[in-house]
């Protein structure tokens, strides 16, 4: 089963990306990172980060990023857009340590 699902997210990764192309999403990034209420300063771990859509607007508000995806496509799409960003898989020791908040684009969908 996490083959598959991570086959998956590998796949789709192409598709998924092009959605923070649009200015709608892009706003709805900047807006959500507001009102999580991400400072200067603050270290961020984006769990699930996929292609990086919440990494440039924390950065923009001076935050830091961990960015953290199961799928080795999605990481390697957020790398593109931001390579000053760390980025790990879960199994990394860099998915723990100490973080100021926690961002997991899930959660929004709730």
């Amino acid at each position: 089963k996490r083959l598959l699902l991570k086959s998956f997210w590998n796949d789709y990764s192409k598709y998924y990306s092009m959605l923070g192309l649009s200015p709608v999403f892009q706003r709805f990034a900047f807006d959500t990172v507001e009102r999580a209420g991400v400072t200067q300063d603050q270290h961020v771990l984006d769990l699930g980060c996929g292609p990086g859509y919440f990494i440039l607007p924390i950065i923009k508000r001076g935050g830091s990023v961990i960015a953290v995806d199961y799928s080795e496509e999605m990481l390697a799409r957020a790398k593109q857009t931001l390579s000053t960003t760390a980025f790990a898989q879960p199994n990394s020791k860099r998915f723990f340590g100490n973080r100021d908040g926690l961002l997991s684009s899930i959660c929004l969908l709730l």
